[in-house]
């Protein structure tokens, strides 16, 4: 069972405010120098279609790898359902990868088991678990959940995993690969996660 690439595209979020960093946009810290963000898009760029950067600051150095870069249309940082939200609109595809910024060196099989997973299951998502526990922002989705989506963010609702179970979500699991989604979100996590996993 497989989707075609040409059907995928990836939403990549870099919108946040960086509270663990001091405040610093996570996408353009350094690692192995470069930014972080650099680095996700060579691990997912060979595996989808099309990207969108999800961002709030800097927008300028987000467009220079020459992807759409949305605002949240929801002030305030309002989490990364707000950037997925704001995102979904410029998707053209019928599904889409999500994932974090600050994961450098995620699989290059990571959507092909996602793939994997959803279409074993009668839902609209599915996430990684990567052994230790489950990863939410690291999954696929049906784009037909924006509207869904939406409403429950005007309901003031805020959960990933609260909404992703509403589509009856299914767990990937890719404890195989548990090194590679490591989260540089943080001076301490920077400072040790500078070697890749052997």
């Amino acid at each position: 069972m497989k989707i075609d690439r040409n059907n995928i595209s990836a939403i990549i979020l870099a919108g946040g405010q960086g509270r663990r960093f001091q405040y610093r946009d996570k996408g353009l810290v350094q690692w192995q120098d470069q930014p972080l963000i650099s680095h996700v898009i060579a691990q997912i760029g060979p595996q989808v279609s099309d990207i969108v950067i999800s961002c709030n600051r800097n927008l300028e150095q987000y467009q220079q790898y020459g992807y759409p870069c949305i605002r949240d249309q929801l002030t305030d940082f309002q989490g990364p359902l707000a950037g997925i939200a704001s995102c979904l609109p410029h998707i053209k595809t019928d599904y889409c990868l999500i994932c974090p910024c600050d994961s450098p060196i995620l699989p290059p099989d990571l959507v092909a088991r996602l793939t994997h997973s959803l279409l074993s299951s009668d839902g609209d998502i599915s996430y990684v678990n990567d052994g230790e526990r489950d990863q939410y922002l690291f999954c696929l989705l049906k784009t037909s959940v924006a509207t869904n989506l939406n409403r429950y963010l005007q309901q003031g609702n805020r959960r990933v995993r609260d909404w992703q179970q509403q589509h009856r979500a299914q767990a990937a699991d890719l404890s195989d690969l548990r090194g590679q989604f490591l989260n540089i979100n943080s001076p301490e996590r920077l400072a040790t996660g500078n070697k890749k996993p052997q």
